[in-house]
């Protein structure tokens, strides 16, 4: 009875403006939300990539676990492998895609770039080496799956999991997420 439609406007001025679109018995409502740094939507998607991080990790470790045990105890891919890893990746992805609307709207990411700010470590980091190593852990962690989900063996998540969750462990910013 209900469909939503979700498109995601980039603007000129990278203000990413979400168009929800309620289709109920051939009515249509449309509601546009627009996200910038001064308001509410904002610190709620910031919000919510700073804690969903914390799940998002623990997924992946799990996922990892799994797959050693997986490994040591010579077992195939199976179901319980199959559903952590699949979380780990989900929660990856997740905060991937809410780390993409952060990096357009935050003052601290696109709006933050310039050759200036590449001499100020936080602020590089928050800029350039945060997105572009969590992009290349997920994708990381993306090839791990699909490889182990075509395959019978839980290895490649062992693997690529571990390269991804050290990649992304290494470029958090531990000084403000943690305070």
């Amino acid at each position: 009875k209900y469909l939503l439609i979700f498109v995601v406007l980039i603007n000129r001025t990278f203000f990413i403006t979400f168009c929800i679109i309620g289709i109920h018995n051939i009515r249509a409502k449309s509601y546009i939300y627009t996200i910038n740094k001064n308001n509410i939507m904002y610190e709620i998607i910031k919000t919510s990539h700073s804690h969903l991080a914390w799940l998002a990790l623990g997924a992946i470790v799990l996922a990892i676990l799994i797959a050693v045990l997986a490994v040591v105890g010579n077992k195939p891919f199976g179901k319980l492998e199959k559903m952590t890893a699949m979380f780990g990746m989900i929660g990856a992805h997740i905060q991937l895609l809410l780390g993409l609307i952060l990096y357009f709207v935050s003052p601290y990411g696109l709006d933050n770039f310039s050759g200036a700010n590449m001499k100020d470590p936080l602020s590089r980091l928050l800029m350039l080496e945060h997105p572009l190593t969590n992009i290349i852990a997920i994708v990381l962690i993306t090839i791990g799956y699909r490889k182990a989900k075509a395959g019978s063996t839980s290895k490649p998540v062992m693997i690529y999991f571990t390269i991804g969750l050290l990649l992304l462990l290494s470029r958090l910013p531990w000084s403000t997420w943690l305070a």
